[in-house]
């Protein structure tokens, strides 16, 4: 998946230059306040939180996102999802967390490919724990908290459709470590 992701990437870097007037395109819908949808299905994740040693470790969630936008102010919903397995083999934990969230973006247009997004985000997020011991397994689901995020990237139109963006984001819950959690998103998708 992730293989794909950078040639899916490489090739739009490559083909930028000789996509310039469809680019154009694009950024005009934004500057003349027209309705975009917006579906981001390859998505590379890292979020980042304290292990069990106290350092700082990586999750690569599963995460999907889609919205609309009208000029330069959109509305989007994000789920990601990821698992993670610790323990020995008498012993093993395994964690699952899921989280949901509705952003408001707000895109500036720097060039006729770039522009520069910044996103506040609001939902939910829920994470269940699975315990096997000696052949005995036990699930506990924990209850849905409240998960908030601010995120600043920037997006680059690679056709007039297709496009690829990266985000620097904080999401900040009551039950995170730390707190709030450093987050990195590459997303490639489809404007139209």
């Amino acid at each position: 998946m992730k293989m794909i992701f950078f040639k899916l990437f490489g090739l739009g870097i490559l083909l930028m230059g000789a996509s310039v007037p469809l680019m154009a395109k694009a950024s005009a819908s934004i500057q003349e306040g027209q309705t975009n949808f917006e579906v981001y299905p390859l998505n590379l994740e890292s979020r980042f939180e304290r292990n069990e040693d106290q350092m700082l470790g990586g999750h690569t969630p599963t995460n999907f996102f889609l919205g609309a936008s009208q000029g330069e102010w959109g509305i989007f919903a994000e789920y990601a999802h990821f698992q993670a397995i610790s323990g020995q083999e008498f012993i093993r934990f395994q964690r699952e967390h899921q989280d949901f969230l509705l952003w408001g973006r707000f895109e500036k247009i720097l060039a006729p490919q770039w522009s520069f997004t910044t996103a506040l985000g609001a939902g939910f997020a829920q994470e269940s724990i699975e315990t096997h011991f000696a052949g005995d397994q036990e699930r506990n689901q924990g209850d849905r908290i409240f998960l908030s995020g601010i995120s600043i990237g920037t997006a680059m139109d690679v056709w007039s459709v297709v496009r690829v963006a990266i985000e620097g984001r904080l999401l900040f819950s009551a039950d995170f470590d730390p707190n709030p959690q450093p987050d990195i998103v590459l997303r490639t998708g489809f404007r139209f």
